[in-house]
């Protein structure tokens, strides 16, 4: 099998702050985000296993990405393997690929995101917090993830990344 690779998108007017920085883990900016999904965030980290907290594990400061393997992207939208060349084309952000530690990173399911966020409106505490609980639980280490494991991944890096580490993909 081919080892994973990790893509992560930036606005084009970023560049050159991360060619220069890096890209860094900080508290998202929510201002930009719908209020359901920053809700669903901080529910999310106020609900975090101690070994979540352990590894920094965080809805609210870890770098997102997504997961690909040989010439292919898994779109987080619909779990489907997608060329990396059409991705790269259509996408209105830039896209990097990404030198990780395998170790310090971790995968995501987003479907039950999804699931959380659509109940949270509707559901009681308790049944969210099962819901929160299941979502924690399976969080799988990047070394260990395999593609096929969560149909809808999404990589959560723990920590900053140098300019180093991240090469801008040619649309």
């Amino acid at each position: 099998m081919e080892p994973l690779i990790i893509y992560h998108e930036a606005s084009p007017d970023s560049l050159d702050q991360i060619s220069s920085s890096g890209l860094r883990c900080t508290p998202r900016d929510t201002s930009d985000d719908e209020p359901a999904i920053t809700r669903t965030n901080r529910l999310l980290d106020d609900l975090r296993p101690a070994a979540a907290i352990e590894a920094d594990i965080s809805r609210n400061n870890n770098l997102y990405a997504y997961v690909g393997i040989d010439d292919k992207i898994v779109d987080i939208t619909d779990g489907n393997h997608v060329e990396l060349t059409h991705f790269v084309k259509h996408n209105a952000n830039a896209v990097l690929r990404l030198q990780v530690d395998p170790h310090r990173c971790f995968v995501s399911d987003l479907d039950q995101y999804d699931a959380i966020h659509a109940a949270l409106t509707s559901t009681a505490i308790a049944k969210l917090e099962i819901m929160a609980q299941r979502y924690w639980e399976g969080i799988i280490p990047l070394h260990i993830f395999k593609i096929g494991d969560i149909r809808r991944p999404e990589v959560m890096i723990t920590y900053d990344l140098q300019p180093s580490e991240i090469r801008l993909l040619e649309s």
